[in-house]
């Protein structure tokens, strides 16, 4: 039987990690609220705090990390190219095509005219024109028809 009064008891943290802890607290905020693009600030932030960061890794503002003295990220993460480019390839919505709310258009993946991509679908392959596709992977549900 687990003895609630006895784990209450228990030291969970040593000192040092509670100070650390704390500090982390007061940091926070620097790190959270640090423009997009200062990846550098928060790489020596982080860094300050013991985490082991490779160059060129970009941590967002958004992410949440409770113990950076446990974190470790290498250099570069792509597994392919040393110099992982920035691919932008363009996506393409013909007229009268419709994307709807939360919906996911990959790279270049061309919409076809009067096509509509659901609320919150995934569409990583091109849609032909005049089509309804919903779901995720995207697949065609049904014409699109106009009637008036």
């Amino acid at each position: 039987m687990l003895d609630v009064e006895q784990n209450r008891r228990a030291r969970k943290y040593s000192s040092g990690e509670i100070i650390r802890r704390v500090l982390w607290m007061f940091a926070q905020p620097l790190f959270r609220f640090s423009p997009r693009p200062c990846f550098g600030w928060r790489r020596f932030l982080l860094r300050c705090f013991g985490a082991k960061l490779g160059r060129n890794v970009h941590v967002y503002p958004s992410a949440t990390i409770y113990f950076p003295w446990n974190l470790e990220a290498g250099d570069e993460h792509d597994h392919t190219r040393s110099d992982f480019p920035l691919l932008r390839p363009p996506i393409t919505i013909g007229p009268e095509a419709w994307i709807c709310a939360d919906a996911f258009v990959g790279p270049a993946v061309t919409i076809g005219e009067g096509a509509i991509v659901g609320a919150r679908a995934v569409a990583m392959k091109d849609v032909r024109p005049w089509t309804i596709v919903i779901g995720n992977p995207a697949r065609e549900a049904k014409k699109r028809e106009i009637t008036q």
